[in-house]
């Protein structure tokens, strides 16, 4: 990659609608985002959660994946000065299925990434039909002269893997995700959305780095995909937000040295790693 350092880089969120099985009409769809973030020049592009496959595929997750790699190459095909990164099925072994993500610029994949934790509790039943990710995905990639890190979905409702990333040289954590609407009791945010947007500030917060947290809207079976994909600072503010249950490119400009401000008023330079080994014992 390119040895610049930007000062400053201009980030895109493709909060979209995905359609079950149906790689041709999604990848269809990346395109169409994929030219809207090069009109507004933005770098880096991200999409939700299995962007490229609908979330709840149940048994297709055995048969999708090799429309996944031939919709890869047609990405790679067609991204040069942008960077984008997907959702996909990844048959990482013969019949081993894993919840993945891509970071494709220049005509190659740079990168690929692995949901760890897999929820089972309702409405998601990931471990019935995907193995965990390797750890050793858990990279931190250079682009322009940024860090780049990826989690999905589950993975940030856990501090280590953000920690991992942010102490291995991240600058921005870029969260893939497909979360339906849960809790709502009459609020006028669900439970899942006050959540959610507690977690994302936190995970900033403690690591003095930006988040970018992508979320899907649209229908699947009897799930409701809300969207609200944001940004949030390393000081933990939500800098940019898309829209409730609408299709939305959302674009902020991220500034590096927001990143330093953050950390002179922050402990993450204190680092007790007796506690994690602790946590190792337990």
């Amino acid at each position: 990659m390119e040895k610049e350092i930007k000062p400053s880089i201009k980030v895109g969120i493709a909060q979209i609608e995905c359609y079950i099985g149906n790689v041709e009409r999604n990848l269809k769809k990346h395109f169409e985002y994929i030219d809207k973030a090069l009109s507004k020049e933005v770098d880096i592009l991200v999409f939700p959660e299995l962007s490229l496959t609908g979330f709840l595929l149940k048994d297709l997750v055995f048969h999708i994946s090799e429309e996944c790699i031939k919709a890869l190459d047609e990405i790679k095909k067609y991204v040069d000065k942008i960077l984008v990164i997907v959702g996909f099925v990844e048959e990482t072994h013969k019949g081993i299925y894993c919840n993945s993500a891509a970071l494709i610029s220049q005509g190659k994949i740079l990168g690929l990434y692995s949901k760890l934790y897999l929820p089972a509790y309702a409405p998601f039943e990931d471990p019935r039909y995907y193995t965990q990710g390797a750890i050793e995905r858990l990279k931190v990639y250079k682009y322009k002269g940024w860090g780049l890190g990826i989690q999905i979905c589950e993975d940030m409702w856990h501090p280590e893997p953000c920690e991992i990333l942010a102490r291995r040289g991240a600058d921005v954590i870029f969260t893939l995700a497909a979360s339906p609407l849960r809790g709502s009791y009459g609020r006028e945010a669900s439970w899942v959305e006050e959540a959610w947007q507690v977690l994302l500030r936190a995970r900033a917060l403690e690591n003095c780095v930006y988040v970018c947290f992508a979320n899907r809207v649209g229908e699947e079976e009897e799930e409701f995909f809300y969207g609200r994909s944001c940004i949030v600072s390393p000081l933990g503010d939500i800098i940019a937000e898309a829209p409730r249950f609408k299709e939305h490119l959302l674009v902020a400009e991220l500034d590096l040295r927001k990143i330093k401000i953050a950390r002179q008023f922050s402990s993450f330079k204190q680092h007790i790693r007796d506690l994690h080994k602790i946590l190792a014992t337990i």
